[in-house]
């Protein structure tokens, strides 16, 4: 369970007396049971950059009533000055913003005073911050290569690990080789797992053992609380269950306890659940053997470059994007990534679905002669013969 750098006791405080280090620390508690860990996490770097930042810049800072519109406005501006990206920007201030509508709603902080010494609202501090902050684009999906076979690239390892050890049988006296074993049969059902449903690297290494096996065998369907608390299932294809099966199958004498679904099986973390670093880690080279097996077969630069962009994200960009390439609905697409609303999921695809349009334009809609004089038929359309009949 993730918990807050600030872990200061949640105490009451009379409006004037209200810290900074303890409000913040009381909102980022109150929000633990309303928030998933990755968006405290994010809340959290976010509320110790303003921290920080007051101890170095404003020291004599100490209470919530302190804080005015000059000193809210020099922290956007020490945010500009490090160089962050746009959406990083955004962020770091609208968690600014929240925490400081959660203390006017709560009564604990009157409002933030402008440079006029009017109090303001958390709405018209945001929109004064705002007016520092670049202008941010909807957020679209990157186009990401053809990654159909890259399932594939662990289950040839597997092979060729086997092809090498005839009557190979899994042993703990050979623990560097059972370990190269299990890693390989759990790298296969990784990938196609997250192949086969388009979830969250986060969300899929969470999966546990009794969620994805209640009764014996794998199930097809396993539900999860992803983004924003939002439940949805996450659907497995039947490689991506006869990979899981095969892989817990060959693990259960040497784990008999390990709970989550994709485990390290050492020499850190032994049979503890997968980290997001390591599950990165498999997913890269699995694609950078992809790039290089392209590169041999005369791929451009551009196109073995996308290969080794490759994280663990694209998986559920490259299900959407194939989806969307065979007709889905938005509606659809939207049940199965989690996204809050159809609204969101079209307004992050829509670039996908823009250029092929675009590829059907070019390809079926007809084209203007360059001659000009009379002439029968519509364009582009093929001449009739004497045979043809209407």
């Amino acid at each position: 369970m993730y918990r807050s750098a600030c872990s200061c006791p949640k105490q009451d405080k009379a409006v004037d007396d209200l810290t900074i280090s303890q409000a913040l620390s009381n909102w980022l508690g109150d929000l633990a049971d309303t928030r998933s860990p990755e968006t405290l996490k994010s809340y959290d770097y976010a509320v110790r950059a303003f921290s920080t930042w007051l101890h170095t810049a404003q020291p004599q800072i100490k209470l919530a009533s302190q804080l005015d519109a000059t000193v809210l406005k020099a922290y956007v501006d020490y945010l500009i000055n490090r160089g962050l990206d746009d959406r990083t920007l955004h962020q770091y201030v609208g968690v600014l913003t929240r925490w400081l509508r959660s203390l006017i709603d709560a009564g604990e902080l009157a409002g933030v005073r402008n440079q006029r010494g009017k109090l303001m609202s958390a709405a018209g501090v945001r929109a004064m911050l705002a007016q520092q902050l670049p202008r941010l684009e909807p957020a679209v999906a990157p186009r990401v290569p053809n990654l159909q076979q890259l399932p594939a690239y662990y289950a040839q390892q597997l092979r060729a690990f086997l092809t090498a050890r005839p009557g190979y049988i899994a042993l703990h006296d050979k623990p560097a080789e059972l370990r190269m074993y299990l890693n390989l049969l759990r790298n296969r059902a990784l990938i196609a797992t997250l192949f086969s449903t388009g979830g969250r690297i986060n969300e899929v290494l969470s999966l546990t053992l009794r969620g994805v096996r209640p009764r014996g065998a794998v199930v097809d369907a396993v539900r999860i609380t992803g983004k924003g608390r939002k439940q949805r299932s996450l659907h497995l294809n039947q490689l991506a269950r006869s990979w899981i099966a095969d892989y817990l199958e060959a693990r259960a004498a040497f784990f008999p306890d390990a709970n989550a679904l994709f485990i390290s099986h050492g020499p850190r973390g032994k049979g503890q659940a997968l980290s997001d670093v390591s599950a990165w880690k498999i997913v890269k080279e699995a694609a950078e053997a992809l790039a290089d097996l392209r590169r041999t077969e005369g791929a451009t630069e551009a196109e073995v470059q996308a290969l080794l962009a490759v994280s663990p994200h694209s998986l559920r960009h490259f299900l959407a994007q194939a989806m969307l390439d065979e007709g889905a609905d938005y509606k659809d697409l939207t049940a199965i990534l989690g996204h809050s609303s159809a609204v969101v999921t079209e307004q992050y695809y829509a670039r996908l679905d823009d250029e092929r349009v675009l590829e059907i334009i070019d390809t079926f809609a007809p084209r203007p002669t360059l001659e000009f004089g009379t002439t029968t038929g519509r364009p582009n359309a093929p001449e009739k013969s004497s045979d043809d009949h209407t």
